[in-house]
C-alpha cells in the first residue's frame, strides 16, 4: 500500500485505459476531465444544464458566449446551427464528439445519412443533420468561421468573413470532412442533442480458450507500429525482442531470434523480483522516426547515470528525511526512469530496421522510490479503476471499497473525510479467488477488440498473478457507469502449437504466473505468463460455445469479422504510449 500514495493514477492506468471501447461513447470531456455536475444554470448553452453532467462550467459558457457574438451572423437559423454546434463542447460525451485523439477537430461530427449507413440509427432527419447545417449556412457569411478546412502545421486561420461555398465545393466535400460518423466513431451531433451508434451486445462467453505460441517468460509486449503482424517483447531483466506473431489457426509458433535481441538495456536496468523493465512504449510514427520509450528501476549506487530527485515529500507520507532504512536500502536508492531511445537506420528504412541504440537519446522523467517492495499486490482487495484526469482512487486511505488502517503513517495525518475518493467499478477480495493459495495481485489487461472469439468482444479482460483466476468486465447497460466482472473458466487449444502444461488436481491449464497481458495489431490479445506466451483462440477450439464464432476459412482466417474502427488503432498506441510512461508497475 505504501507507495500507491506516490503512484498515485499513474500506477493502475494500464489496468484501465481500455475500459474506453472503440465502438461506445464513454463520458468524456476534450480536456481529458470527466463532466461534472453544475450547481448553476448555464446562460449560452442553457441545453447542457439541466441538473445532468456537462463539460462546462460558467467561464466556458461564457467564452463560447464570446466567440459566437464575434461571428456576427446575421441569419438567425444559420446563428441557431453555430450555437449548437459551439455549445456541442458542453455535451458529457465532447471527447467523442470531438475526436480529441490525435488532435481536438474544431467541429464535431455531424450527424450523416452517408456516412452513418451502418449505423442503428432510425432514418429521420437527425440522420441528415449536416446536410442540414450545409444547406442552412453554406451563403452565409461567418466571421473566424469555424467550418473552415484545417491549414498544415500550427497556422492559424486568417481572420475574415467567408462562407461554406467559398472553402467547399459541395454538400458531399463538405459532410466527408464533418459528417458521420466516420470510422466506426459511436456518436455524432444531430441538433441539440446527442445520437449514438448502438451496436448489439454480444452474447456472454463461456470460457477463454487459450494457445501457446512460445514457452519463454516475459514482462512487456507491444505491437510493432507499422500495422504488420511484428510484436516488442521485452523481458524483466531488460531485454527487448522483435518477433513475428503466426497467423490464427496455422498451427505456427512466435518467430524470432532470441540471441539477438532488438535492444539489450540490462546494463542499465536493476534487476530483482520487485524491480526492472517495467514498460514500453513505441511511437504511433515508430515506423519513420524510430523513437520508442522504456520505464526502468536503477540503483544510484551502483549506476552514474541513475540521478534525479526524490520525489517523496511529506504531503502523501513518505519524506525521505523520516523514514528508516527497508530492506537495506535507504529511501529513493532506487528510481524509477523513462527514457527515450532510438532504433538504428535511416528515415526510409525504420520500418525494416531490427536494431537499436541502447544509449539514451534523452532521459524524460527520473523519481525515487521511498520502499523496496510493495509496488503493487499483497494488504487484502484488488481493484480495477475507470481513470479520469485528476481523480483520487482513495490510496491509502481505502483499499477498494475497505478503510485501510495502516499501523502508522509518516509524516502525514490523512483522515477519511478529507477526500472524495472515487470507489474502484471492479475487483476482487483475496480469499474469494482460491481458498487454498489465495491470491496475489491484479493483472490487466485489455477491452477484446479481436475477431476470433465475437462472445469476449467488448469485454474487459485481467487476471490474478496466480493464475488461477481470469475475469471478463462490462459495463451494464451501457453508459450507465455501472460495471460487472464474471469469473471466467480457461482452457488450452486441442490444436495448440505447443502443448500447455497442466496441473495436478486442477481443470486450468498451468500457466505458472501471469504477468501481464498483450495486444497486436489484429487486435488478438495475448497471456504473458512465465510459462510462455499464451493467444487467446476460437473459443471451439476449447469445446467452448458462441453462437457468433464465424466459419473458418481454409487458410485459418475467419471469414467474416467484426468492423474494428480504422482509428482505433492510433488511440490505443497514444493510450499504450500513456500507460507506460506512467510507470508501468505490476
Amino acid at each position: 500500500m505504501r507507495l500507491r500514495a506516490v503512484i498515485s493514477g499513474c500506477a493502475l492506468l494500464l489496468s484501465l485505459s481500455f475500459l474506453l471501447p472503440a465502438s461506445r461513447a464513454f463520458p468524456l470531456c476534450t480536456d481529458a476531465r470527466p463532466p461534472a455536475v453544475l450547481n448553476t444554470t448555464l446562460k449560452f448553452c442553457a441545453s447542457y444544464t439541466g441538473g445532468a453532467t456537462s463539460c462546462c462550467d460558467a467561464d466556458a459558457d461564457a467564452a463560447l458566449s464570446k466567440q459566437f457574438d464575434a461571428m456576427n451572423v446575421s441569419n438567425s437559423a444559420c446563428a441557431a446551427v453555430l450555437k449548437a454546434v459551439l455549445c456541442a463542447k458542453c455535451s458529457p460525451y465532447s471527447a467523442d464528439l470531438f475526436n480529441t485523439v490525435p488532435k481536438i477537430r474544431t467541429i464535431p461530427f455531424l450527424c450523416n445519412s452517408t456516412a452513418s449507413a451502418t449505423s442503428a440509427q432510425s432514418k429521420d432527419t437527425t440522420e441528415d443533420y449536416c446536410k442540414q447545417v450545409w444547406e442552412t449556412c453554406k451563403d452565409v457569411k461567418i466571421m473566424n468561421s469555424p467550418f473552415q478546412p484545417p491549414l498544415q502545421g500550427s497556422a492559424t486561420l486568417p481572420s475574415s468573413l467567408s462562407k461554406l461555398t467559398d472553402a467547399w465545393q459541395s454538400e458531399n466535400d463538405f459532410c466527408t470532412s464533418y459528417g458521420g460518423a466516420p470510422d466506426g466513431q459511436s456518436v455524432c451531433l444531430n441538433g441539440s442533442t446527442i445520437s449514438f451508434n448502438a451496436t448489439k451486445p454480444s452474447p456472454p462467453p463461456k470460457g477463454i480458450c487459450l494457445e501457446r505460441i512460445d514457452n519463454s517468460s516475459y514482462l512487456n509486449m507491444a505491437p510493432h507500429p507499422d500495422g504488420s503482424n511484428r510484436i516488442f517483447l521485452g523481458t524483466q531483466a531488460g531485454k527487448i525482442w522483435l518477433a513475428t506473431v503466426p497467423e490464427q489457426g496455422s498451427g505456427g509458433a512466435l518467430q524470432f531470434e532470441e540471441a539477438i535481441p532488438f535492444v539489450d538495456l540490462t546494463d542499465q536496468v536493476h534487476f530483482d523480483s520487485s524491480f526492472g523493465l517495467m514498460g514500453m512504449a513505441f511511437h504511433p510514427d515508430f515506423a519513420t522516426n524510430g523513437r520508442f520509450f522504456a520505464s526502468y528501476n536503477c540503483d544510484r549506487t551502483k549506476s552514474p547515470s541513475c540521478t534525479g530527485r526524490c520525489s517523496c515529500n511529506s504531503d502523501v507520507g513518505c519524506d525521505p528525511s523520516k523514514l528508516d532504512a527497508d530492506n537495506g536500502a535507504q529511501p529513493c536508492q532506487y528510481q524509477v526512469v523513462i527514457s527515450e531511445y532510438s532504433a538504428k537506420g535511416s528515415s526510409s528504412n525504420i520500418s525494416e530496421v531490427t536494431s537499436a541504440d541502447s544509449s539514451e537519446v534523452r532521459r524524460i522523467f527520473t523519481m525515487g522510490l521511498p520502499f523496496t517492495s510493495q509496488h503493487g499486490g499483497q494488504d487484502q482487495y484488488e481493484e480495477v479503476n475507470l481513470i479520469s484526469k485528476g481523480g483520487n482512487y482513495g490510496w491509502r486511505v481505502y483499499e477498494g471499497p475497505f478503510v485501510y488502517h495502516p499501523p502508522s503513517t509518516p509524516g502525514g495525518n490523512t483522515s477519511l473525510n478529507s477526500i472524495n475518493a472515487i470507489p474502484p467499478v471492479m475487483g476482487y477480495n483475496h480469499s474469494d479467488v482460491n481458498k487454498n493459495i489465495g491470491s496475489a495481485s491484479i493483472m490487466g489487461g485489455y477491452v477484446y477488440r479481436g475477431s476470433t472469439d465475437p462472445c469476449l468482444y467488448g469485454r474487459y479482460l485481467y487476471a490474478d498473478l496466480y493464475a488461477s483466476a481470469m475475469w471478463t468486465g462490462t459495463e451494464t447497460p451501457e453508459n450507465s457507469g455501472n460495471y460487472t466482472s464474471t469469473q471466467m473458466p480457461f482452457s488450452c487449444s486441442k490444436d495448440s502449437p505447443i502443448p500447455c502444461e497442466t496441473a495436478a488436481g486442477s481443470p486450468l491449464p498451468s500457466l505458472g504466473y501471469i504477468y501481464s497481458f498483450g495486444e497486436d495489431n489484429s487486435k488478438d490479445v495475448y497471456v504473458l505468463a512465465s510459462k510462455g506466451i499464451y493467444r487467446v483462440v476460437r473459443p471451439s477450439l476449447c469445446d467452448y460455445t458462441c453462437p457468433t464464432e464465424k466459419a473458418v476459412t481454409p487458410s485459418g482466417a475467419s471469414s467474416k469479422a467484426p468492423a474494428i474502427a480504422p482509428g482505433t488503432g492510433k488511440q490505443m498506441r497514444a493510450l499504450l504510449l500513456l500507460l507506460f510512461l506512467c510507470f508501468g508497475f505490476w
